[in-house]
């Protein structure tokens, strides 16, 4: 019997993951993540053949110590992005005497894998980056094409989410972290609020700055605010690409000068067919009438999305 432990094993790719094992004779789960008790209840909703678990741990800490407490025989790594990970998690791993599997989709972090390659092999386990869609099928057609070249010399791949593909935030910031652009976040928002929110969701990885107005006392729309920019990235207002989903917020920006992205998460026509279709308009749909449509200020963003995940596409079209 291998005990095999999922990192993220209750997030989307880590699921899906935990769903197929679960049904493995010779496989017991462990699901890892930030709270045990989601482990815990994904655990439970698997329906494993063997006795399945949730369990705590945090990249981010003390790894190595944790992964000698829980003493898995395999590792499997899902918790990105891995754009600005090292691979602390995967020596984590070989000291513990496991064997170390990830998904990772980063290019610096799958090409150096090998620095471990010696560590691995002194203790008798393997370690494989890289098991992801993106590295996987270039590789795959590199190794199959190859052959038809005198000298293949430098490979070019693109990522994009799929339709049915979870579109978080942190799938999202993986992807604009190839287009090579600084990521951050300007809120209205107190500063131990937006830590915990970035932190929870991996974004503390992959974000250059977060950027709180709330110290200032000053508060979007106000012109003021969107000055702290340039102060804290030190690009000037016709640098920016501001994208938000609150109309006022996007009005306010582009007011102030920046280029602007609008979420139109419900679109014009939706609104109109929602309320056509009830003759009692419910607090939802009123909501989304009062907050989600664009204000008629005489200010119109510079581009409309539909949700997060369409920006690195925006962004590679403008470049």
């Amino acid at each position: 019997m291998k005990r095999v432990l999922i990192i993220g094993g209750y997030g989307n790719f880590g699921s899906y993951i935990a769903r197929e094992l679960a049904t493995h004779p010779n496989i017991a789960l462990l699901i890892g993540g930030r709270s045990k008790s989601k482990g815990d209840a994904f655990a439970a909703s698997l329906d494993a053949v063997n006795l399945a678990g949730g369990c705590a741990l945090d990249i981010d800490g003390d790894i190595e110590k944790r992964l000698r407490e829980i003493r898995p025989d395999i590792v499997i790594h899902t918790s990105g992005p891995f754009q600005s990970q090292n691979h602390r998690v995967a020596r984590a791993a070989i000291a513990a005497g496991a064997h170390y599997l990830d998904l990772a989709d980063a290019r610096h972090f799958v090409a150096t894998i090998g620095e471990l390659d010696e560590d691995a092999k002194a203790a008798g386990v393997a370690v494989i980056a890289g098991a992801s869609s993106v590295p996987c099928l270039t590789a795959a057609l590199v190794d199959r094409y190859k052959p038809r070249f005198a000298r293949l010399e430098r490979a070019v791949y693109g990522i994009a989410a799929a339709q049915a593909t979870n579109r978080g935030l942190g799938t999202a910031a993986a992807i604009l972290s190839y287009v090579g652009k600084s990521f951050a976040i300007l809120s209205n928002g107190s500063t131990d609020m937006l830590n915990a929110l970035v932190r929870n969701s991996g974004l503390d990885r992959v974000l250059d700055a977060t950027i709180s107005i709330d110290s200032r006392r000053i508060f979007k729309p106000s012109p003021e605010a969107y000055t702290l920019i340039e102060a804290k990235l030190g690009v000037s207002p016709a640098e920016v690409l501001f994208v938000s989903s609150n109309p006022f917020d996007a009005c306010g920006a582009k007011a102030f000068g920046l280029n602007v992205a609008w979420i139109e998460r419900v679109t014009t026509d939706a609104m109109a067919l929602a309320f056509v279709k009830n003759d009692l308009v419910p607090p939802l749909t009123m909501f989304k009438a009062i907050r989600m449509q664009m204000d008629e200020l005489g200010l119109e963003p510079d581009f409309r999305i539909k949700a997060l995940a369409d920006l690195p596409g925006l962004l590679q079209s403008l470049n």
